[in-house]
């Protein structure tokens, strides 16, 4: 298996497919046109769905971290207190 990435692929045999057959591209009923249309529209949901795990990843590691922060900033008045 290669470390190819998936978006991109489908997007250069959508490409491929349209080079090849340019008279049935554009028309989704047609065999072609119809696979160009999947390719692409498998491309775009996996991207987003991509971005949504980002944002979800970035969303638990500042859960995971908040909780740590809060301590840390707590800690700090005391010291400031302690030692003015």
């Amino acid at each position: 298996m290669s470390d190819e990435d998936i978006v991109e692929r489908l997007r250069r045999r959508a490409a491929k497919a349209r080079d090849r057959y340019p008279d049935h591209a554009d028309d989704p009923t047609t065999l072609v046109g119809g696979l160009i249309e999947d390719y692409e529209s498998a491309a775009v949901e996996i991207e987003r769905l991509r971005d949504r795990l980002k944002g979800l990843a970035r969303e638990a590691l500042g859960a995971m971290q908040g909780p740590r922060v809060a301590r840390r900033t707590e800690l700090v008045p005391e010291a400031d207190e302690g030692g003015g």
